[in-house]
């Protein structure tokens, strides 16, 4: 198969050509793909594969809009670093948060059923309660968001997929979902 310019190679997708498509598509996973693995990003096999997912539909989502600054190549690999870096900073704060709300919301034991001289399991239940009174003020969408990502390890892909919701909108509201539990459970802390 020839070699097609960008610029024309674009335009060919954008009115519609498979063959350009198929062309650009070779291109561009590859490209992205090895910025991707050849990087020490840390990334899991299934975490590598889902980024370069976003990489790529960020980029097609954003063919038509592509000024030509620079080539195609670049741009996506550029998406790629940022998608990168991207799902490191998303692990580094579920990480933090892990570390702050570790406590689980399920199959825990009540204060009432601790051995009295058990104080990091008492210690434990209630900020355990603390976490469980605040999460349940949230917003349902917080809750539900909270839930799927935390509790039953869902990917952003399938949060996404099972919202109906662009993969980024996702992080952004995890973001948004924990700053309103921590302040839900920084609040019921001083009230208490």
């Amino acid at each position: 198969m020839s070699y097609t310019p960008d610029q024309e190679l674009v335009a060919q997708c954008l009115e519609g050509c498979e063959t350009a498509w198929q062309q650009l598509y070779r291109r561009t996973e590859k490209t992205v793909m090895f910025v991707i693995r050849s990087r020490k990003w840390g990334l899991s096999l299934q975490q590598t594969e889902e980024v370069g997912q976003e990489a790529l539909n960020s980029f097609f989502s954003s063919l038509d809009t592509f000024d030509f600054n620079c080539s195609l190549e670049t741009f996506a690999s550029t998406i790629a670093k940022n998608k990168c870096i991207s799902e490191i900073r998303r692990q580094s704060a579920a990480k933090r948060a892990g570390e702050r709300f570790a406590v689980p919301l399920q199959g825990y034991e009540p204060a009432s059923s601790l051995n009295g001289s058990d104080t990091c399991r008492l210690v434990s239940a209630e900020e355990h309660r603390q976490l469980l009174a605040a999460f349940r003020q949230l917003e349902e969408y917080s809750r539900i968001i909270l839930r799927m990502r935390y509790y039953d390890d869902c990917s952003y892909t399938q949060i996404a997929e099972r919202l109906n919701i662009p993969v980024g909108t996702v992080g952004s509201r995890l973001k948004r979902s924990l700053a309103h539990l921590r302040k839900k459970v920084e609040e019921y802390m001083t009230d208490s």
